[in-house]
């Protein structure tokens, strides 16, 4: 995002020009625009999925929904019963749900 590029180039040029003051001021700030400039990328990069991932995915869609959003009590997630080639699969419903957006999303670029 350009946002965070532009503040974090603002915030070295600031401290640049107090790098040499007293209180370690401009080191900080350097340090801080470092992190504003190049943290968004590594963020934005860690969101991207994985070949692995959008291959269980593939194959996850494969399988048929039998049941969907099974509840198991309080602390546990609700799950989806699957039948992959007779194969009778839970799966957590937010797992299923989060590997059918990422197929979602493969597919539409």
């Amino acid at each position: 995002m350009i946002g965070f590029h532009v503040i974090g180039i603002a915030v070295i040029i600031v401290g640049v020009f107090t790098l040499f003051d007293e209180f370690g001021f401009g080191a900080v700030m350097i340090l801080a625009g470092i992190v504003l400039f190049f943290g968004n990328e590594i963020i934005d990069s860690l969101d991207d999925p994985t070949p692995q991932q959008i291959e269980d995915a593939r194959a996850l869609s494969k399988c048929k929904l039998i049941e969907e959003n099974i509840p198991h009590g309080y602390f546990s997630s609700n799950t989806n019963r699957l039948n992959c080639n007779g194969v009778i699969k839970n799966i957590p419903t937010s797992d299923y749900n989060q590997s059918m957006e990422l197929l979602a999303e493969d597919s539409a670029q």
